[in-house]
C-alpha cells in the first residue's frame, strides 16, 4: 500500500514537471516562430498540448510565465547566480579575467540562443514591464561587476564603464544583424569561425589596452 502511494506521488510529480516543461518549451517555440505577439494563453496552451487552467495553475499569470522563461534563458541571470556563489576574494584577485570571461561568454551565449535574440528585439522595440524588470536586473548584475572592476581605473582618464557599454551593445547588434539577415558587417561574418575569433580576440585586446593604460596613468601619478 505504501509503495503504491509513493509510486503515485512520483508519477504525479513527473507529470507535473513534464507539463511545466512543455509550457516553457511552448513559450520558446512561440517567441522563435511568431514573436511576442503570439504570447497569449490560448496559443501557449495549444502549443503545449494543455489547458489555460494548467498554465495559471503552474505560473499564476502570463507575466510570471514569461518571466520564468526569461530567467532560465538569460545569460546575465545565470552568470549573476554563479558569481554570487563565489567568495568576493576570488573575484577580486583577477578582475581583468573576470570581465573578459563575462564579455566572451555573453557573446557565445547570446549567439546560440535564438529565443533571447527575439527577447532583446522585443525589449528595444516595445515597452514591457516584464522586460523592463529584466533590464533592471541586468543593471544590478552590472553594478556587482563594476564594484570589482572600477577600482583599477580610479584616477585614470579611461571611462571603463562607458567602454563596457559600447562592447556589450556591439555584441547585441553584431549577433542580431547576422542572425536577422545574414549579411556582413564591416566585411566580417560572425558565422565564419575565423571572423568570429577576430572579434573575440579584439574584445580581449581592448580590455588589455585599458588595463595597460590605467597602469601607466598610475605610474605617472606615483
Amino acid at each position: 500500500m505504501t509503495y503504491t502511494v509513493v509510486l503515485m506521488k512520483e508519477n504525479g510529480k513527473q507529470q507535473y514537471d513534464q507539463t511545466k516543461s512543455n509550457i516553457l518549451k511552448a513559450v520558446g517555440n512561440i517567441i522563435r516562430t511568431e514573436g511576442y505577439t503570439g504570447l497569449f494563453i490560448r496559443n501557449i496552451a495549444r502549443k503545449a498540448n494543455t489547458s489555460g487552467k494548467m498554465i495559471y495553475y503552474h505560473f499564476g499569470t502570463l507575466d510570471n510565465l514569461v518571466e520564468t522563461f526569461i530567467k532560465e534563458k538569460d545569460y546575465w541571470r545565470v552568470f549573476s547566480s554563479d558569481m554570487d556563489r563565489k567568495p568576493p576574494s576570488t573575484l577580486e584577485q583577477d578582475p581583468k579575467s573576470l570581465i573578459k570571461e563575462i564579455l566572451q561568454t555573453h557573446f557565445s551565449e547570446f549567439e546560440k540562443h535564438e529565443e533571447m535574440q527575439k527577447v532583446i528585439i522585443w525589449e528595444i522595440s516595445q515597452y514591457s514591464e516584464i522586460l523592463r524588470k529584466e533590464a533592471d536586473l541586468r543593471e544590478d548584475f552590472g553594478e556587482k561587476v563594476f564594484a570589482f572592476i572600477e577600482p583599477a581605473f580610479i584616477n585614470s582618464d579611461l571611462d571603463f564603464r562607458a567602454l563596457t557599454a559600447i562592447i556589450v551593445a556591439s555584441i547585441y547588434y553584431l549577433v542580431l544583424h547576422a542572425k536577422s539577415n545574414g549579411s556582413l558587417f564591416c566585411g566580417l561574418d560572425i558565422d565564419v569561425p575565423t571572423d568570429r575569433e577576430r572579434i573575440l580576440k579584439t574584445i580581449d585586446k581592448l580590455i588589455d589596452i585599458c588595463y595597460e593604460r590605467a597602469n601607466i596613468n598610475k605610474e605617472k601619478q606615483a
